[in-house]
């Protein structure tokens, strides 16, 4: 099974970022120093506004379609599913619903 991402995780479990193969695509030879730092720091200095963008989540409960509409409407490639204390369950990506809606 190949993985482009993984959720990154607070003291408690909770998801609070994504890091994805996206996250290091087209890195240029000066920011290799970066791959030093914690995985948070790393994301924020790689991000144009210097923040974190917070994952797109849903419940276990979710319906498809609205999970359709999360990844088309915030234009992403997965949605984590979530507990009631966002700790990450699960992962529903493009990759998985195409191969399920593709006969």
């Amino acid at each position: 099974m190949a993985v482009n991402a993984v959720a990154v995780v607070d003291d408690k479990g909770s998801i609070v970022a994504n890091l994805s193969s996206t996250d290091v695509r087209g890195m240029k030879s000066e920011e290799l120093c970066l791959v030093r730092k914690p995985v948070l720091e790393y994301l924020k200095a790689r991000n144009p506004t210097g923040k974190l963008v917070h994952p797109v989540t849903c419940t276990p409960r979710a319906l498809l379609k609205d999970v359709i509409l999360q990844l088309s409407t915030a234009k992403i490639h997965r949605v984590w599913v979530v507990d009631s204390a966002m700790k990450p369950v699960g992962v529903v990506t493009l990759s998985d619903i195409c191969r399920v809606l593709v006969v």
